[in-house]
Formats: structure tokens, C-alpha cells, sequence
């Protein structure tokens, strides 16, 4: 979703803009006869105007969502409807020498990534996680008996041994401080050597998709600094967009909803 501010004062009426998009190199046409159909969800969400040689430019704050991605497809529609973004030398010419002296470059942000699912590889257990698996082992399993405990820990020893004395060359590489090889009835060994098989979807585990909102840049700010509001919704609307709280900010469906509930009252 984007922000952008475009030249007039756009009808708040106009929610779609639908125009056919042909694209011929680096520049795109909109017409409704040829080219790929395209779709753009518009929202004004304000007017304002700025005083150049003693004359009252008048501007529109729109909130745009794209549903298809074509190039140059904001540009291009509202160019279109004759209200070209700011600052756009390809497709307002004429007007590029006066916005560039007072807004760096195309006024087009985007300013919303929403409901996007984020996958990642699982973590590695930490020895805090290690330590919760050993205690949910143990009271599913419990302890052995002393004499029990003794019993197995002698006859772990003994099966070391006996596989040391048969196997030479295992021990051969090792200097006499090397320390003898792990039992390979401890849980740790036997975990590392065998790891338990796992499915694809195992590997990956989805983290709840999630919303990011960017605040607009300090050249596109210092341009908003030059316009005055025309009216009170107008006045909050640039305000939000100045402050660039994401607390406060608006997804194209939460301005729609709040012009709605304004209509209906």
C-alpha cells in the first residue's frame, strides 16, 4: 500500500481506477482498449493546496493498494485521470521544473506491508529448553532404584571396555590424556550419532503473518512541510502522515471503513 500525493483535488468519490495498461519500453499507456487489465484501489484521504507566484496549487493525499503489478501502474492511472503524481518528469513534464523546487522526487511511499506469513529455520534447543526436555524425561521416566542405577552403570562400563578391546584401531589415534569415547548408551550420543528422521514441514516453522508500516522519508516530510490542509479531515489526515506513528497508522481497508462510518452518520 502507498502514499502519494498527486496534483488537483481528486474526487473523493473515485475508489477504482481500472484503465488497460500497455506497456511500450519505459513508458506505460493507460487506455480501456489494449493492453493488460489492471486494477488500482484508490482512498482520498485529503486535500490541500500550496501558494506558488500568488496561486493556490491544489493537491490530494491519496492511499493507494495495488492489485495488480504493472509498471508504472500508479503513475500511469492517475496520470490518466488528469491528476499526475508529483514530481514525475515522465509523466507530467510540464509540471516537473515547479514540483522539483519544492519535493525532491516522485511522491509515491509505500508505506504498509501487511499479512505477510514469515517462515524461518527452527531454533537449535538452548540449554535452557535442554534443561525443561531432561525434567519432562525424567517425570515421564523415573529414576532408577540405587541398586538398579548401579547395575546398569556397571554393565554400560563393561560394554565400553569389551567394544575398546575388540576394535584397536579405534583407540589407536588417541594420545594416552585423550579421553575414552562416550558411551553409546548416553542419551546426548545417541541423539547426535541418530537423529530422530523429520518431515519437510518439520524444517520450517510459521511465525503468525505480520504488519509493517513505514513512516515517511525526511525529503517526502520536508515536501509535506510546504502544503496547508483545506479543510479539518484534511488537516488530520496530513498531520498522521507528518508524525508517522505506526500506532496511528491506517491500512487502505481502516480509511475506508472510518469514510463509511462517516458517511453513514
Amino acid at each position: 500500500e502507498y502514499f502519494v500525493l498527486c496534483h488537483g483535488h481528486m474526487d473523493p468519490a473515485t475508489e477504482q481506477i481500472q484503465k488497460r495498461l500497455l506497456v511500450r519500453g519505459k513508458h506505460t499507456y493507460a487506455n480501456d482498449d489494449v493492453g493488460l487489465p489492471s486494477l488500482t484501489n484508490v482512498k482520498v484521504v485529503g486535500h490541500a493546496q500550496r501558494v506558488s507566484e500568488g496561486q493556490k496549487q491544489p493537491y490530494s493525499l491519496l492511499v493507494i493498494s495495488i492489485k495488480t503489478g504493472r509498471q508504472h501502474q500508479i503513475r500511469a492511472h492517475l496520470a490518466s485521470l488528469g491528476h499526475p503524481v508529483v514530481c514525475d518528469l515522465q509523466y507530467f513534464p510540464e509540471g516537473f521544473r515547479e514540483d522539483v523546487s519544492w519535493c525532491p522526487r516522485n511522491f509515491i511511499h509505500r508505506a504498509y506491508l501487511g499479512g505477510i506469513p514469515v517462515e524461518v529455520e527452527p531454533r537449535q534447543p538452548t540449554s535452557a529448553n535442554a534443561t525443561t526436555a531432561a525434567t519432562t524425561a525424567t517425570a515421564t521416566n523415573p529414576p532408577l532404584s540405587a541398586n538398579a542405577a548401579t547395575s546398569t552403570t556397571a554393565a554400560a562400563t563393561a560394554a565400553i571396555a569389551a567394544s575398546s578391546s575388540s576394535s584397536p584401531s579405534s583407540s589407536s589415534h588417541r594420545s594416552p590424556s585423550s579421553p575414552a569415547p562416550s558411551s553409546s548408551c548416553s542419551p546426548s550420543s545417541s541423539s547426535s550419532s541418530n537423529p530422530p528422521p523429520s518431515s519437510p514441514s518439520s524444517k520450517l516453522s510459521s511465525i503468525a503473518p505480520t504488519s509493517v508500516f513505514l513512516g515517511l522519508p525526511e525529503d517526502l516530510l520536508g515536501a509535506l512541510a510546504s502544503l496547508d490542509p483545506c479543510c479539518s479531515k484534511s488537516e488530520t489526515s496530513l498531520s498522521l502522515w507528518k508524525r508517522g506513528d505506526s500506532m496511528e497508522a491506517k491500512t487502505f481497508q481502516e480509511w475506508a471503513t472510518l469514510e463509511k462510518s462517516a458517511k453513514s452518520e
